[in-house]
């Protein structure tokens, strides 16, 4: 039987020294991003880490982040999708000021031929399927997605 749900926090988060990477949507920040290697073989893992800052609550939607390989204005050629998290710390829990981080992983395609690829983050209201607005310096991003790095396939 659940009883309940207990959330316990730190008694301060913890302060980020640099500016975000972006703002998704009203309530969420991009701290930090980091792509693990830049050169890859088909069919391999690639893991990009993503430290997320919460400015307000979100509210209670069921928040999915993506990860996209390949020209952002086209269907990836290979991709991660799932809940922020893995569903363990959904959304609708998180308060001003939370940092967190996680790490997300995509397998690229065995016969992904070799060349240079964009790698892109964004998150989703999974209910609805759109898309949280991306801005970087201010600017909103054409396809609210946040440039995580290259990826050079071998």
């Amino acid at each position: 039987m659940d009883i309940g749900t207990v959330k316990v926090i730190p008694e301060s988060w913890p302060a980020l020294t640099n500016e975000p990477v972006a703002q998704l949507g009203e309530s969420i920040q991009i701290a930090d991003l980091k792509l693990s290697m830049d050169t890859v073989a088909p069919g391999e893992d690639v893991t990009v880490d993503v430290t997320w800052q919460v400015t307000s609550p979100p509210g209670p939607a069921l928040l999915h982040a993506f990860l996209h390989v390949g020209d952002p204005t086209q269907a990836p050629l290979a991709q991660h999708d799932g809940p922020v998290m893995g569903d363990d710390y959904p959304a609708s829990v998180w308060d001003t000021g939370e940092v967190f981080s996680e790490t997300l992983t995509l397998t690229l395609p065995a016969d992904l031929p070799p060349g240079e690829y964009p790698i892109q983050l964004g998150l989703y209201d999974f209910a609805t399927g759109v898309r949280l607005p991306v801005l970087i310096n201010g600017e909103r991003q054409p396809t609210d997605t946040v440039p995580v790095g290259w990826l050079a396939v071998r």
